[in-house]
């Protein structure tokens, strides 16, 4: 669609006065701020290159002039393009200063400098006396230098200091020349590095605290710089801008503001359900109330009016912005819910699709319909959608759910649900600056792409990824059963292959008669799970007709001691007498498992697997089910018996004798002769000395001793299966939780998904099986490996992690060292392309290691002949970090280069390669890394810890290259084969050998980090979009595709993050989206209006979201989408956002503005006990640093835990009482010993943490928070504590609440005077960022004194004192705590008249907690006044919903779920009693009664629903149907007021419960429909609920009015019948409240004039 600009638009242009005149638009604005203040646009410039690596960042830094013309966004943008390698390295800083993207992390750098400043200075980092700029800090050693001269004698004398280690060393710290600070690895418990670790060049470490841009910074850079080039120190940066200093150049530009105005974030206009009336009409503002409307006037990144799109012409022409803006823009669809009848919009998702798709933009058109539906709706739901359209997407849906939503960046699967515009950054950013250094080798853009975007994801279901072992080139190890292709059962079977399509579909095994399935069992037949494994698989043979040929391998396995053959009971579920004369028929030294292994073995040796397969049958029918399983005890088996076997095996041995000597001779033998030959086989069998055998004929023992030792050469145990040679031990099915059969089923289904690909595809016909060696199982093995190394090739045990593998840098290794001479590679031919690259990470002086190092060079020399083995490698290695060189590390070092060095130069190299493996490492690697054992083998990527008790030899690096060819390195030569020259000079086969380590190993890591199913992946390439899509087509490396519904609250969100990207990025991305509407709907998707705020140019500071042409008739509430890691509040707006009416604005008033505030980022993770691998449910953790405290505790769904915290260093600690007694956290040293068992359960950690012996260092630098994993250990002798038994007493809350974060802020407008925060502004925010206490903590404070008595008339004064004297004289007993929720002001009014008739009729101290999420500014400022009036105290908290929990989308069903689902973890632990009462109630009876109620054991207890209303019987569904059967008799309660004993509901782990009932529930949408009351409900045969005498509950629509009288509190319930709104019926329904609330509206009235005198104007709250 294209719009045109009419004569009366552009009248209105040039006249907004007149069209002003005719009609007022109302804007609505949203703008969002920061906690900390703002930061300097340079100093993130440089943090971008920063990230692309250490020698960008200083070739920025030490490049920047200050410009004469002070034209400062000109001036960075043009540095930065210069410092830029390519347009889209540049589009991409665009885009991060767009965003803000660095800012956290310079407020983190803010925080260090802050502690640095006060140890240093001795004063406060906001006192301006004697400003000092930059200032040098010498490690820890207290020495400073604020001048250069005291900088130079600095660093002459700092040699002479002993000093140890640095303050707050992190990744982020900037170090010169690139050196990591991991070259003092090893740290003390205490966190200072240990001495003995330290370089041999002995370098003290200085850090400058500067800014890039200042007077100072350049001197200072260039002293420190000169001093590290001549090894003096190391020079650390951290940039940090004070305040002041910033006052000329272009380091102040976007630092000047006190607070950081932020875009990133989505705001959401719902339309309002107005069933009931929620809106408190008392509070409509007159027209001069107030003056935020005056705020200034800011740019969004889109500006529409009228329909017209004006962004291009306010970017063009700034000057006209107000007036374009004010051009009133008419609602063309004012009546949105034009008879919208169910029939005329069930098509509407297609008719949407085809009026996208239809624009001249469809990007911006799929923006405007997902974001203005209801205006649109009316319109598009008389649109013709087209056949061809329609005919696609049903195709489409064949293959994808209609409505489904799927979404990959570059491969790269992306949550809807949670992604974000910085997160989003930040993988783009990553993603070009892989393509770059990809681009240096030479390779163009498609191959970098297909590189960034591999075709085939990781293979992550078990089975795709486990190894293929060849059995069948060990001559007659496997006796096989059957034999498909020859057997006559399968005569009438077909042999074409094609079948296999079919069953790859229906998810069938057809009957296809070719060995395609082939099982082969090593088992030993003494024990029950070999046995289950062959009974299963000959049951499927033989009942159902199912294609498998079935192998044996007959062995006994010997319990190397009496424990393990207890062991092997208990854990297996079967019992058997390993003793070597546990069977008195066997003789002294032949068990059981000897026997009957060599029973089974000669019947298959001398007659054919035939045999064998029916002995084993028979060994299996003998083991008879003695008793069954249950909680208590494993299934228990009779033992097999030698007297059992030996019948059986006669009988088999008898028919196998006749049949073969009537098959070789043409006659049956005589009795005695089949006699004679059955005593001579169970002699053989049980003969005990080999030597003493005088006949030829290879005996059992021999055969079973032969399949010993070649099932042990191929590194497979018993019991085992292989299915076409993919291998699965017993410890591995047990490890899945299954059993040998069932994973040999799951790997048959595996392996038909396979042959039908490779039909599919062409790659495998029936011709190609008839002619092929060994027919269809040799096929299969064709790739098939000849031995099994579980560290190699055991995804399951050992899952492979990966890392990039980069070139040594030429800047940061040759810093010392000669960058030709760093790495030495061992190889065969030089002049060679190697396409392999192996590093050995090891300290050479260990023996383990000299091995390795000799098995490689054994490798490397041997001539290596087949396919099987790929010896086109190169080979170093390189000293770990953190280990000290010593002699034997010299010398290995010495033994690969041809010139000689010397000890210093060898020293010098071996540091400088272990702080390159530190960097290669990275610091989720290193925050675990131990000196290895053996070594860490790096191969192409993938990172093998040797085991320490395995010696490698060359066939295992035969092995190991193999497996990786096959992984990765095929399909790089494909892709970058073209890009290798053919004459070639050594400087060129070094260069392209480098980029094959680089290609490969990004590969394999993009696949294991962001590997998905197949199938999810495949989903894009086979849908039809040749009608159906938007897209545009770019040249760079960035590339999305996504399928979206665009009638869905995801299309809202990311159609505008697609479009920022796009608008920065232009050419350089690629976008695909594949539309995919809900074909028939029987409801309208849509109910809101969407806007999301970002800056409209990359250097802005205005971003703000707004909203233009809302129909007036409607009422709004106001949601805002943030990031995950955000917790938001509001802090100024004059208007009601929980129900906002357009209309109802007083003459003159069209802008409604709301300002939030991000408070603090969350630091998130899941905790594990590392001993019983369980999470410590009830752990107490402590987020704390020089100035702010906050605590949670460990839930067990999950081990989930969330704190909050703002950008800077904080530490996480054990909290000192019950959970630092019991356990302590599992420091780097120690994990090490643990991190192979727990790296596969959790997600990598984030960057910016450090564990200590007894905390956690966390250096929150991001917008995404941090996300950590947590081990913990207990301590001896605490094994059987539980850290709930020992909760605090109450007592202790009063202690811990003077530490604690209260969130409360004093009651002060926030006014703007002429753009800039009142003086009472600054002070409301400075407290509150603070977090001072509440006025109940300590009595209000004088100038709060002052505040509430100086201006109020004398008779006023002594009827307040009054009042609180009698107050504070009833207060005294224990403190009774009453929780409660409200948003919008109607239910904050209902709840100020609940808590004071609390108060009124409670004689004991209270306490109020309120869920801060959905206060008002207005609410939140006036509670300390309503405080210290009524003598209360009162705290504010909050949680995030967790991203693993269902997600709510509906406001009000988001505030129910919070009445509930967080109890145990919202509130602090030593809180062990809480009362909820809900807002719209008036308590008539002391509260004390309820707070004393015995709950007899159970967590919580509710009031029953009245049911003597008989006129709503008709509405009390939970007497019929199926709450009448799920109750069971049982009440059904109401959610108005409960008591919760919080320490028997985490005791009980009640919370966890109702969480994952909910988790379960809530997917079904016609579930919960009252959340907060069905939940507890649902859940009480789980969650016990007391029931309340019903005098405890009230409400007129449910109890009849004979029961009022007794009522000790009363609700206003909403009435279904009625309807009647919530302040009529109180003072219909409730005599005293009218009272009350008029005490409290004149109490509000006074406290503003109060504050508007004071503040000098008129308040924004009222």
């Amino acid at each position: 669609m294209s719009f045109k600009i009419s004569h009366a638009v552009v009248l209105c242009m040039l006249f907004p006065a007149i069209c002003a005149a005719n009609y007022q638009d109302v804007e609505v604005s949203f703008t969002l701020t920061t906690r900390w203040q703002a930061t300097s646009f340079l100093l993130e410039t440089a943090e971008f290159f920063a990230d692309y690596g250490p020698d960008s960042y200083w070739a920025f830094t030490e490049s920047w002039l200050e410009p004469g013309d002070h034209d400062c966004r000109a001036r960075i943008l043009n540095a930065a393009r210069g410092a830029s390698d390519s347009e889209d390295i540049f589009k991409a800083l665009q885009l991060a200063l767009r965003v803000r993207q660095y800012s956290p992390r310079l407020e983190m750098f803010r925080s260090i400098a802050q502690e640095s400043f006060k140890n240093n200075f001795n004063r406060n980092f906001e006192e301006k006396q004697m400003l000092k700029c930059c200032w040098a800090e010498l490690g820890t050693s207290g020495f400073v230098a604020t001048t250069e001269e005291e900088l130079r004698n600095l660093i002459f004398s700092s040699s002479k200091i002993n000093v140890s280690g640095i303050r707050r060393s992190s990744v982020f710290d900037h170090v010169y020349g690139g050196l990591a600070v991991y070259m003092n690895m090893s740290k003390t418990g205490t966190g200072q590095l240990e001495s003995q670790n330290m370089t041999p060049l002995g370098s003290p470490t200085i850090i400058l605290y500067a800014a890039l841009g200042t007077s100072c910074f350049n001197s200072f850079h260039n002293i420190m710089a000169a001093a590290s080039l001549r090894g003096q120190i190391q020079y650390v940066h951290r940039p940090i801008l004070l305040a002041g200093c910033e006052v000329s150049g272009c380091v102040g530009l976007g630092a000047t503001d006190d607070e950081l105005r932020l875009g990133g974030f989505g705001v959401e206009m719902v339309i309002k359900n107005t069933e009931y009336n929620s809106v408190d009409i008392t509070r409509i503002r007159s027209k001069d109330d107030g003056d935020m409307s005056k705020m200034r006037h800011v740019l969004s990144r889109h500006v529409e009016v009228g329909g017209c799109n004006l962004t291009a012409l306010v970017v063009r022409f700034p000057g006209l912005a107000s007036k374009l803006t004010t051009i009133p823009n008419h609602p063309q669809h004012e009546n949105i819910r034009e008879n919208l009848d169910i029939w005329h919009f069930k098509n509407i998702g297609l008719q949407a699709t085809h009026r996208i798709l239809s624009a001249a933009d469809p990007f911006q058109m799929l923006e405007d319909i997902s974001q203005n539906f209801p205006s649109l709706a009316a319109s598009l739901s008389r649109v013709e959608p087209g056949n061809i359209l329609m005919t696609e997407i049903i195709e489409n849906q064949k293959v994808i759910r209609p409505g489904a939503h799927v979404m990959h960046m570059n491969r790269r699967p992306l949550n809807l649900d949670t992604i974000d515009l910085f997160s989003l950054v930040e993988h783009i950013w990553t993603d070009i600056r892989e393509g770059h250094s990809l681009k240096d080798f030479g390779l163009d853009s498609e191959q970098i792409r297909a590189l960034l975007q591999p075709q085939l994801p990781m293979q992550i279901a078990f089975g795709e990824g486990q190894p293929r072992i060849n059995l069948e080139d060990s001559d007659r190890l496997v006796s096989w059963t059957n034999n498909i292709e020859l057997d006559k059962n399968f005569e009438d079977w077909s042999r074409s292959i094609e079948l296999l399509i079919s069953a790859q579909q229906d998810g069938s095994i057809p009957r296809l008669r070719r060995n395609i399935f082939n099982i082969v069992a090593v088992i030993d037949l003494s024990q029950r799970e070999g046995l289950n494994l062959v009974s299963t698989v000959q049951r499927y043979i033989n009942k159902f007709d199912v294609p498998l040929r079935l192998g044996l391998v007959f062995v006994d396995r010997e319990a190397e001691s009496e424990s393990e053959w207890k062991r092997d009971a208990n854990d297996n579920g079967v019992f058997q007498n390993k003793k070597q004369n546990g069977d008195f028929e066997l003789p002294f030294g032949i068990s059981i498992g000897t026997a009957l292994a060599r029973a089974g073995t000669l019947l298959s040796r001398r007659y054919g697997g035939k045999y064998a397969g029916e002995f084993a049958r028979g060994i299996g029918e003998t083991h008879k089910l003695i008793s069954r399983v249950n909680v208590l005890n494993d299934p228990f088996y009779n033992n097999a018996t030698w007297a059992a076997a030996k019948e059986i095996f006669n009988q088999i041995f008898k028919r196998a004798f006749v049949a073969r000597e009537y098959s070789t001779k043409g006659v049956r033998p005589d009795e005695d002769t089949i006699d004679m030959q059955l005593q001579f086989a169970l002699a053989d069998i049980l003969s005990f000395d080999l030597d003493e055998r005088d006949d030829l004929t290879p005996s059992s023992a021999l055969y079973v001793s032969q399949a010993k030792d070649l099932i042990a050469a191929k590194g497979i145990t018993v019991p085992s299966v292989l299915v076409n040679g993919l291998y699965c031990s017993l410890a591995n099915a047990r490890k899945l939780e299954s059993e040998l059969e069932q994973v040999a089923m799951h790997l048959v289904q595996l392996e038909i998904q396979t042959f039908a690909t490779a039909i599919s595809e062409g790659n495998l016909t029936d011709k190609i099986l008839d002619t092929y060696p060994g027919g269809a199982y040799g096929w299969v093995l064709r790739d098939a490996t000849p031995r099994y190394v579980p560290f190699i090739q055991d995804a399951v045990i050992f899952p492979s992690t990966y890392l990039v593998m980069r070139p040594p840098s030429n800047r940061v290794e040759s810093h010392t060292y000669p960058i030709e001479n760093f790495v030495n590679y061992i190889c065969k031919d030089s002049l060679k392309v190697k396409d392999t690259t192996v590093w050995f990470v090891s300290d050479a002086s260990r023996p383990a290691a000299k091995a390795v190092i000799d098995a490689a060079i054994d490798f490397n020399k041997r001539t290596w002949k087949g396919a099987h083995c790929q010896a086109n490698v190169r080979f170093a290695v390189l000293h770990p970090p953190g280990v000290a060189p010593s002699q034997e590390a010299r010398e290995a070092a010495q033994k690969f280069r041809s010139h000689h060095l010397g000890d210093y130069d060898l020293d010098s190299l071996l540091v400088q390669q272990g702080n390159f493996v530190a960097r290669l490492l990275g610091q989720e690697h290193m925050a675990t890394f131990r000196p290895p054992e053996v070594g860490l083998l790096i191969v192409n990527g993938r990172i093998l810890d040797i085991p320490r008790d395995y010696q490698m030899d060359a066939e295992d690096f035969c092995l190991l290259l193999s497996q990786e060819h096959r992984a990765h390195i095929d399909l790089v030569r494909q892709i970058v084969g073209r890009s290798v020259p053919r004459s070639l000079t050594a400087t060129d086969t070094t260069r392209i050998s480098d980029m094959y380590m680089l290609s490969t190993s990004l590969l394999a890591w993009r696949r294991s980090e962001y590997g998905v199913r197949r199938e999810e992946a495949e989903i894009l390439k086979v849908l039809e979009f040749t009608k159906s899509a938007v897209s545009i087509s770019g040249h760079g490396t960035v590339a999305f595709e996504a399928v979206l519904d665009p009638l869905s609250k995801d299309a809202q969100r990311v159609i505008s993050l697609i479009n920022v990207i796009k608008e920065t990025l232009t050419s350089s991305v690629t976008v695909r989206i594949v539309l995919n509407p809900i074909n028939t709907l029987h409801y309208l998707p849509l109910s809101s209006y969407y806007r999301y705020a970002v800056p409209l140019a990359p250097i802005s500071i205005h971003p703000r979201a707004y909203f233009t042409g809302l129909p007036l008739k409607e009422k709004y509430t106001a949601h805002l989408d943030i990031p995950e890691a955000w917790l938001v509040t509001t802090t100024a707006t004059q208007y009601d956002l929980d129900h906002l009416s357009l209309e109802e604005l007083p003459d003159g008033f069209n802008l409604v503005e709301a300002e939030f505030q991000v408070e603090a980022l969350l630091v998130t993770g899941h905790c594990v006990d590392i001993n019983s691998n369980e999470h410590p449910r009830g752990l107490q953790l402590t987020l704390k640093n020089p100035s702010e405290r906050a605590g949670t505790i460990v839930m067990s769904t999950l081990g989930y835990f969330q704190l909050p915290a703002a950008p800077g260093v904080w530490s996480l600690e054990l909290r000192p009482d019950q959970s630092a007694s019991n356990y302590y956290m599992v420091p780097n040293d120690e994990f090490g010993k643990y991190a192979q068992k727990y790296v596969y359960q959790q997600p990598t950690q984030d960057r910016g943490v450090e564990f200590m012996s007894n905390h956690a260092e966390l250096y929150v630098a991001s917008w995404k928070g941090i996300s950590l994993n947590l081990y913990v250990k207990r301590r001896p002798e605490m094994e059987s504590q539980d850290v709930l038994s020992g909760i605090d007493h109450p007592a202790s809350l009063e202690t811990e609440r003077k530490s604690r974060i209260t969130n409360v802020q004093l009651y002060v407008p926030s006014v703007k005077l002429n753009g800039r925060f009142s003086f009472s502004s600054i002070l409301a925010s400075f407290l509150g960022r603070w977090k001072l206490h509440t006025f109940a903590d300590t009595g209000p404070s004088d100038s709060l004194k002052k505040l509430t008595n100086s201006d109020m008339p004398r008779s006023r004064i002594a009827e307040n004192a009054s009042r609180d004297l009698t107050l504070a004289e009833a207060c005294h007993g224990e403190k009774i705590h009453i929780f409660s929720v409200a948003s919008g002001y109607l239910y904050e009014r209902l709840i100020k008249v609940m808590m004071l008739s609390v108060r009124r009729n409670t004689k004991n101290p209270i306490k109020f907690w309120f869920v801060k999420n959905w206060l008002s500014p207005r609410f939140k400022q006036y509670l300390p006044h309503f405080a210290s009036r009524y003598r209360f105290e009162y705290e504010l908290v909050t949680y995030k919903w967790p991203t693993w929990l269902q997600k709510q989308t509906d406001k009000q069903r988001i505030i129910w779920a919070y009445k509930l689902l967080f109890l145990d973890v919202i509130f602090p632990l030593s809180l062990e009693k809480i009362i909820f009462v809900d807002a719209d109630q008036v308590v008539r009876a002391d509260i004390k009664e309820l707070w004393e109620v015995d709950l007899h054991g159970a967590p919580y207890a509710y009031t029953p629903f009245c049911d003597d209303n008989k006129v709503m019987d008709g509405f009390r569904f939970w007497k019929q149907g199926f709450w009448e059967r799920h109750l069971d008799g049982k009440p059904y309660h109401i959610s108005a007021l409960y008591v919760v004993d919080l320490k028997r509901f985490r005791q009980l782990a009640a919370g966890d419960t109702l969480r994952v009932i909910y988790e379960n529930l809530s997917k079904d949408p016609n579930s919960l429909a009252n959340l907060d009351q069905d939940l507890p409900n649902y859940a009480q045969h789980q969650v016990p609920i007391f029931s309340l005498p019903q005098q405890w509950l009230w409400c007129e629509s449910w109890c009849g009015n004979q029961t009022k009288l007794s009522a000790k509190t009363i609700d206003l319930c909403n009435n279904p019948m009625t309807k009647e709104p919530k302040l009529k019926g109180a003072v219909r329904i409730i005599a005293e409240w009218s009272s009350l609330d008029n005490e409290l509206q004149q109490h509000t009235l006074e406290v503003e004039q109060l504050m508007s005198n004071i503040s000098g104007s008129k308040s924004n709250w009222v």
